[in-house]
């Protein structure tokens, strides 16, 4: 909910104050009051229109037209029970990482692609749209049809150890909480399949929708941009999901086709999800009066030296998994506030707030980690070798600290 709100508003978590998925829940406030960039597209004649997953914050309804149908984790869980399923989940928390939609059954997910296929039909001949095609898969619950299924499993999985100790505290404790040194190899198999299933068939939808704009001639003229809000760990030292800043999990795809952009063009260099709202107003020739955090990806001499960023509360009562209220961390702690600044080379992460306190670098509790970018599997913690490197980190992450809502 982080992500999908800084996507939306072009701010940072620091500006909007919405650090996790609590934000929804009835006691946290209304978040009305955060203006999304979309309303530079409504002024100028734009209609906007979003279908599938929202999941924003409380009071935020950035869309003009909002179709939910088949977005929703509901639809996936209530008309079957886990054995029909074929479910796994880790042995501790019962996340839905894995499992099977029965076949010859309708996959509710399909309608998200159903109801975007129509509104582009609808703006064929209408008013310029910009539509968010917004899939909740390949999140949990992980139930790929079972025909694609069969088709990935003839693929071997990588080689990952779930008892392997991660670099931090704070990932360590994240594996204990999930109990993933006590999953068989065979399980942490299966889930990994049924997840590339589920990529294969967002894969699929994708398509469905480049084919209806080719067909209706709407390619040539029709920017396409393709994202994620979070990525996932798939078993990795006893991680899965989301909530770290893993690259697998912290990386997203970022890819744009259409007009005004170079067919084989690769950038290089730092981005987020806050460049989309600025990258999407320059290309429609849109200004944006309020000061946002992102940039102009499409524009020459655009760039950063590092990002930050940053999850979770960080109060007495916050949880690793705050829907299920499971999850402390070490000493039984609330769930930490965890920041993390990235550059080209390095990634460099501490605990920021634990129980509603501030916390300085030097305490143990902040759980500094310090990781280059060669190191692939990310398991060296160097923070003892480049202090004089982890002190300017340090500094760029207290600037983000002190803007914290």
């Amino acid at each position: 909910m982080a992500s999908r709100c800084s996507a939306l508003t072009g701010k940072s978590v620091q500006r909007t104050g919405v650090y996790h998925n609590e934000a929804a829940w009835p006691d946290a406030g209304d978040h009305g009051h955060l203006r999304s960039w979309l309303e530079a597209f409504h002024l100028a004649g734009w209609r906007t229109a979003s279908v599938g997953k929202t999941h924003l914050p409380r009071g935020m309804q950035p869309f003009q037209q909002n179709l939910p149908e088949g977005g929703g984790m509901q639809s996936l869980t209530q008309p079957f029970d886990q054995q029909t399923l074929h479910t796994v989940t880790p042995p501790d928390f019962p996340t839905l990482i894995g499992g099977q939609w029965p076949a010859g059954r309708s996959y509710p997910p399909e309608q998200v692609t159903q109801n975007a296929l129509q509104l582009i039909r609808d703006s064929a001949q209408g008013a310029p749209m910009l539509l968010r095609a917004s899939y909740l898969q390949p999140h949990t619950p992980v139930y790929p049809p079972e025909e694609l299924l069969d088709r990935i499993r003839k693929f071997p999985p990588p080689e990952f150890q779930l008892d392997q100790v991660g670099p931090s505290a704070f990932e360590q404790r994240f594996a204990e909480n999930l109990g993933s040194k006590h999953m068989s190899r065979a399980d942490a198999e299966y889930a990994w399949h049924c997840y590339m299933a589920l990529v294969h068939w967002v894969d699929l939808q994708v398509g469905i929708l480049l084919g209806e704009l080719k067909r209706l001639g709407m390619e040539e003229e029709t920017l396409v941009l393709f994202t994620a809000d979070h990525g996932a760990a798939l078993g990795e030292d006893g991680l899965w999901a989301k909530q770290n800043f893993r690259r697998f999990s912290h990386q997203v795809p970022l890819l744009l086709r259409g007009p005004g952009v170079a067919a084989t063009s690769l950038q290089q260099g730092l981005s987020d999800s806050t460049d989309i709202g600025p990258t999407l107003a320059a290309w429609a020739g849109l200004s944006l009066d309020e000061r946002l955090d992102g940039i102009d990806l499409l524009a020459e001499g655009e760039s950063r030296d590092a990002l930050i960023s940053m999850i979770g509360y960080g109060q007495a009562d916050s949880f690793q998994f705050p829907n299920r209220r499971y999850g402390r961390y070490v000493d039984d702690k609330g769930w930490p506030r965890r920041a993390c600044v990235r550059t080209r080379d390095w990634r460099y992460e501490r605990n920021v707030l634990l129980d509603g306190e501030p916390l300085s670098a030097a305490v143990p509790y902040a759980d500094a980690c310090l990781i280059h970018a060669s190191d692939l599997k990310e398991h060296m913690n160097v923070l003892s070798d480049q202090v004089e490197l982890a002190d300017e980190l340090e500094e760029l992450l207290l600037h983000a600290v002190k803007q914290m809502i």
